[in-house]
């Protein structure tokens, strides 16, 4: 088990390195409890960030369709999810882009984890407006 855990922060650090080409300051230093918010995904499903807070690892991913980084790292994400199926992991993607965008990547890519419309309070409130793909990585009580 313990392997299987080595393995997944391995993978999730290659994943946070693809998605981040660019090093910035969080709006959320570690530590500090991360805003609550609920979003409904393309379907119409509402998910509430404190309904996973009991989860080891939460991973919110805000992006933009029109981003290949961006679109790599859902790929990645994605295949994270297929490769460990049974992990106590969360993985939620976040954007502002088009829900018909959204929509086309879901069904291209075969998506195993919910994706988000934002309207922008929620990006806002962790900093990630205007830098795309921006990755946050929550443990168990958020």
């Amino acid at each position: 088990m313990q392997t299987e855990v080595k393995k997944m922060i391995i993978a999730l650090f290659i994943v946070f390195m693809i998605g981040c080409p660019i090093s910035v300051f969080a709006e959320i230093m570690p530590g500090e409890e991360a805003p609550n918010f609920t979003l409904d995904d393309v379907f119409g499903r509402s998910h509430k960030l404190l309904s996973v807070k009991e989860n080891a690892m939460t991973i919110l991913y805000f992006f933009d369709t029109d981003s290949e980084a961006s679109r790599e790292g859902l790929v990645s994400l994605n295949n994270l999810v297929k490769q460990f199926p049974d992990a106590d992991l969360v993985i939620w993607g976040i954007t502002r882009s088009s829900k018909n965008k959204v929509s086309d990547f879901i069904v291209e890519n075969d998506a195993k984890f919910p994706v988000m419309i934002d309207s922008e309070e929620v990006s806002a409130a962790y900093g990630a407006e205007f830098i795309l793909p921006t990755t946050y990585i929550l443990g168990p009580q958020l």
